[in-house]
């Protein structure tokens, strides 16, 4: 009986926070974008609304290309909190496409269903920040802040590049901030370069102390290998 009962909640996309059973997206929640389309509004699916989005060159063609962040808009997905912050928890699924142009039209090269991370509790205030691009550069900005339950928060960013027909993940920015004490920890990768350079202070931004520190990545991660922030361990106990 029991064994049944999860299998029920997986397929339900079914969970619990707090004592609280919220509505997850499953696979079924995401529909296959279309291949190729006249703009990069014809990639959005009818239901789903645009959270953000890049233009620029990305595969050295000199042709704008976009890169889209969306999001369904379900009210299935908008469950009742009892949290004193938010009280509605919005768990409608996301989807990153990134579009090339191509012969005066844009095809899709990527979609990925997991890397646009969501709130995993009520009182976890939105990840993502925007998305950028910049000399030829990807940039996803996300922050991990809850309103209670804590007094860490953290700033990530990563940075891919279209080499050898993949989107690369180049470097990442981690900055660990401790609300109550003040103290400022920055761990910038470069994987092009293995170095890792830290950065202990305050958020005065006095008395920073600086770390170089050499590693071997044996290959660079992409999308298909880095599918969601915040999971990798890079080094015991840090994860980007």
């Amino acid at each position: 009986m029991k064994r049944i009962l999860l299998i029920l909640i997986f397929l339900c996309g079914i969970q619990t926070v707090f004592g609280q059973a919220f509505k997850m997206p499953t696979a079924s929640d995401y529909p296959n974008l279309r291949k190729i389309g006249a703009r990069s509004a014809d990639f959005i699916p009818r239901g789903w609304t645009l959270m953000d989005k890049a233009e620029g060159d990305l595969n050295g063609d000199k042709k704008n290309d976009f890169v889209l962040v969306i999001k369904a808009n379900k009210e299935s997905f908008l469950n009742k909190s009892e949290n004193l912050v938010n009280k509605q928890f919005d768990t409608n699924p996301r989807i990153l496409a990134i579009l090339f142009s191509e012969n005066s039209r844009y095809k899709l090269v990527l979609q990925s269903n997991t890397f646009i991370a969501m709130s995993d509790s009520p009182s976890m205030l939105e990840p993502f920040q925007s998305v950028k691009i910049a000399n030829g550069v990807l940039r996803f900005d996300f922050e991990i802040f809850y309103s209670a339950g804590g007094w860490t928060m953290y700033e990530m960013t990563y940075k891919f590049r279209f080499q050898n027909g993949a989107f690369a993940l180049i470097g990442a920015d981690k900055i660990t901030t401790q609300r109550n004490s003040g103290e400022v920890e920055t761990r910038s990768y470069n994987f092009l370069t293995d170095k890792l350079k830290t950065t202990n202070g305050d958020i005065s931004g006095k008395n920073n102390k600086v770390q170089w520190t050499t590693y071997n990545l044996k290959h660079l991660k992409s999308f298909e290998t880095f599918s969601e922030p915040f999971k990798w361990e890079i080094e015991k106990d840090y994860f980007l």
